[in-house]
């Protein structure tokens, strides 16, 4: 504020470069990437499951336990987007 009544005094306003609003659209930008990297690299990685489940046991196993982590990532990604979307759609600002 007190460069604002400097500025203001001294006949110029300079543009203020907000560090908060520069960090939330680089989060967004970050967002809107992995919004679409996210579902092929679930396919990928389930893809990679089956052909662990399709050779020994040993890789059988390691798949079984990956599994669940897999589901719930995917989950929650997908969930997410979902409940992103929900929200933005119902609080308009």
């Amino acid at each position: 504020m007190k460069h604002y009544i400097i500025g203001k005094v001294a006949g110029t306003i300079l543009p203020r470069h907000d560090f908060w609003d520069s960090l939330k659209q680089t989060g967004n930008s970050i967002i809107e990437n992995l919004k679409g990297v996210a579902p092929i690299a679930i396919a990928l990685i389930a893809m990679g499951l089956g052909f662990m489940f399709m050779y020994s046991n040993k890789s059988r196993e390691a798949a079984k336990s990956a599994l669940p982590f897999i589901i719930g990532g995917g989950v929650l990604v997908f969930g997410g987007m979902a409940f992103a979307a929900w929200v933005s759609g119902i609080a308009k600002f």
